[in-house]
């Protein structure tokens, strides 16, 4: 479009009177007066001569900006305390423990309907026997392991008491009569008495340092003293401390 044409088609056309908010007609009663409300028409296009509507931006609480009287700002309160009880009420009913459902998971985790696996409770129940017969036979088990043992315990007093008695048959008194006539029983007499208490041999009587558990020499001692004479020195200290003991006894006067 030229500008001859747009100035043409705009200028040349004669203003429009703009309408007054109030016609006043005149009647035989008297004047009339009409009230018209003016309506914001928003802004129009020069081109398609088109009326878009203009909205204004609300606030976060939903208000028009700018200034407010007291009872717009006390709607306004009164309305954002509305979305909130409505948006509380929402969640409450949303997560009540009676609304919620029951979440059902087979052993492996997996969420299933309680359609889907109608022997769970058939399951639950074998489940329940097979823990029930393994603590019995537990139980059975250590029953039979201590009365087993009880058994083992006699077994071996048994044993060992026949043992002593077989011992005490075989060890030959210094007491005993036969001693005088027997030869072999002389002989067994001195082999016993050569022998340890493991059943090794020991050397005859012929004299060895004294020591303090009393060993023989024998499977693994020649009788050699090889000490630093530790073994001398405690045998005359305790002689020391013994007659010192009586020594003291024998001095100690009556009160």
């Amino acid at each position: 479009m030229s500008l001859q044409e747009y100035l043409k088609k705009y200028v040349s056309e004669e203003p429009q009177e703009q309408e007054s908010e109030s016609d006043l007609s005149e009647t035989e009663e008297g004047p009339v007066v009409v009230e018209r409300k003016v309506q914001s028409k928003g802004w129009t296009s020069v081109e398609t001569k088109e009326t878009a509507s203009t909205r204004p931006t609300l606030m976060q609480d939903g208000s028009l900006p700018g200034l407010k009287t007291g009872e717009d700002i006390k709607r306004s309160m009164e309305m954002k305390q509305r979305q909130l009880e409505e948006e509380m009420r929402k969640v409450q009913q949303q997560y009540n423990p009676n609304n919620v459902e029951t979440v059902y998971r087979d052993a492996t985790g997996r969420r299933i309907s309680r359609v889907e696996d109608p022997d769970a409770q058939r399951k639950a129940e074998e489940e329940r026997k097979r823990e029930e017969i393994k603590r019995v036979n537990e139980s059975e088990y250590t029953a039979i392991q201590k009365q087993q043992e009880e058994q083992r315990i006699k077994q071996l007093e048994t044993e060992t008491q026949e043992s002593r008695e077989h011992q005490k048959k075989q060890t030959v008194s210094d007491d005993d009569p036969a001693l005088l006539f027997d030869a072999n029983l002389q002989k067994r007499k001195r082999k016993l008495t050569n022998l340890s208490a493991t059943g090794r041999k020991l050397y005859a009587e012929t004299g060895y340092p004294d020591n303090r558990f009393g060993i023989r020499p024998g499977w693994r001692w020649d009788g050699v003293n090889r000490t630093n004479g530790f073994e001398q020195r405690w045998f005359e200290r305790r002689q020391e401390l013994e007659q010192n003991e009586v020594l003291k006894y024998t001095l100690q006067e009556d009160i």
